[in-house]
């Protein structure tokens, strides 16, 4: 019976090993005046170890950068960039890919010194995170970073569904032997 529960675990931490959004197709827009206003496309790229990185707000002469890795979004600006006082002003980052990663968490980093920006400006669901710079001022140097949690919801594989099988039938029937001893 013990030999299960450690098969589980291990089930259980390798499935979340995979918990990135590493290899995922991930889409940025800008939003603004409100949370369902499309103001700028920009893009679809799939994340790679090293990260990707979208450009934000370049028409207009200013440069948003969000860099997408696995685990986190940094935002940063080259200038000074301030953001008009709307209901939403900002990103709705989303996966777009056929088996997306399930989003659990998204947190404020402490590498974040963007004054005024705070957890209420995030939301976040299993495949959505919206960003609201509403009101903010970027200037060079400042960012905001963000850690995103994951969990797998991937079906372990059927070789390790069947050594965990295995190991269940072979855990109860030692457990039998001992009763009828």
């Amino acid at each position: 019976m013990l030999a299960a529960f450690v098969l589980l675990a291990i089930l259980v931490s390798t499935s979340s090993a995979h918990a990135q959004l590493l290899g995922q197709p991930i889409h940025l827009d800008y939003m603004y005046p409100t949370i369902g206003s499309f103001y700028e496309n920009d893009g679809t790229q799939t994340v790679t170890s090293g990260g990707v990185t979208f450009v934000s707000l370049a028409a207009q002469g200013q440069s948003l950068f969000t860099k997408v890795t696995p685990s986190k979004i940094e935002i940063t600006s080259n200038i000074a960039i301030n953001f008009n006082s709307a209901s939403f002003n900002g990103f709705h980052l989303y996966e777009v890919g056929a088996s997306p990663t399930t989003i659990s968490s998204v947190t404020i980093d402490s590498l974040t010194n963007e004054a005024g920006f705070d957890a209420s400006r995030i939301s976040f669901d299993a495949t959505n995170i919206y960003i609201n710079n509403e009101a903010l001022r970027f200037d060079s140097g400042i960012n905001v970073t963000l850690d995103i949690g994951t969990r797998s919801t991937a079906v372990p594989e059927p070789g390790t569904f069947s050594l965990f099988m295995g190991t269940g039938i072979c855990s109860g029937s030692l457990l039998l032997r001992r009763r009828r001893q």
